[in-house]
């Protein structure tokens, strides 16, 4: 995502005048926003890209993969999953919002992330349901629950037939403990969470483990943020010092934010970018910096492809690594 660019110039659409005016906004006074942006600022990035570019296809990219360290304690799981959560919920009601998602009716985008949404909010009522079914069965009092039974047996049935079918074993026995552990993922978490939900602190995620087995917290909770310890700068000069594409240009500085008391404002009316510049491609290799270079000032543009090469374990496949992002014209 932070690397989409236009097809025709190269230009990053992430630093779009209309996405930056939403994702700076400093006036958060409601729970909504300072959960969006202070927990979940990432997540909220991505459906902006989405209101403001809605046309853009993605392609998955296989050779794209992360690496992070899994909480060790409870209480860092806690606060991690407490801070996703409560972050995907307020995420997805922004995202459910939006006009124009693809689909239509039971096949739109717009009714897959509301039952994503709903089905995040009764996780503790399904799980208390499950277990209302258990009891009842265990103890042969009333109807049995037939078709409840059926539908969970189904549910978990095809998603064991996938393993089977594919020969992954090891998902067997990965899904017995997803079972075993199912009454603190669905019940537990999110009843903190949901509990929590004016709780906007980190907690000890950003503990690190320094070089000699010591822990080391990098970052404080109750240290203020200093906006001036961000060095500013225009995209038309960090495109000029490391030669990558997509400059503005002269005649477009006056659309260009700028830094006033270490914030951003926008300055003048004009937007910079256009829906026509969305014929985009992006890569999952190393920063923009490593890999766009070489690119032929005053030459006819061309179409910005990615690298073939990506440093990871999947490097080898022989798979299509370019997305491209279309409109659709009137």
């Amino acid at each position: 995502m932070y690397r989409l660019r236009t097809a025709d110039k190269g230009r990053p659409l992430i630093i779009s005048d209309k996405v930056v005016h939403e994702y700076a906004d400093i006036n958060i006074d409601t729970l909504h926003k300072k959960n969006l942006l202070s927990l979940g600022e990432d997540r909220y990035l991505t459906t902006l890209m989405t209101k403001h570019f809605p046309a853009m296809s993605y392609k998955f990219v296989p050779d794209a993969y992360a690496l992070t360290e899994a909480p060790s304690e409870w209480s860092v799981l806690l606060s991690q999953r407490r801070r996703w959560i409560n972050s995907t919920i307020h995420n997805l009601a922004e995202l459910v919002l939006l006009k124009d998602l693809c689909g239509f009716c039971c096949f739109s985008m717009r009714f897959v992330v509301f039952i994503d949404l709903f089905g995040t909010v009764i996780l503790p009522a399904t799980f208390c349901y499950l277990v209302y079914l258990i009891v009842r069965v265990a103890t042969h009092t009333g109807q049995f629950p037939l078709i409840s039974v059926i539908l969970i047996a189904a549910v978990y049935g095809l998603q064991a037939i996938i393993f089977i079918v594919k020969r992954q074993w090891q998902h067997i026995g990965w899904m017995i403990i997803y079972l075993l552990a199912y009454p603190i993922w669905s019940f537990v978490l999110p009843i903190y969470s949901f509990w929590k939900q004016d709780d906007f602190s980190w907690g000890n995620t950003r503990v690190v483990i320094g070089e000699k087995g010591m822990k080391k917290v990098v970052a404080s909770d109750d240290e203020p943020f200093n906006p001036r310890s961000i060095p500013l700068q225009r995209w038309d000069d960090y495109a000029t010092q490391h030669n990558l594409p997509g400059r503005r240009g002269l005649a477009q500085e006056k659309d260009m934010y700028f830094a006033q008391d270490g914030m951003l404002a926008p300055q003048g009316t004009g937007t910079g970018y256009e829906m026509d510049d969305m014929h985009s491609t992006y890569s999952s290799v190393k920063p923009a910096s490593t890999i766009l270079t070489g690119f032929l000032m005053g030459q006819p543009q061309q179409q910005y492809r990615p690298p073939m090469g990506s440093p990871s374990p999947y490097a080898g496949l022989n798979n299509n690594r370019a997305s491209t992002f279309s409109h659709a014209s009137a």
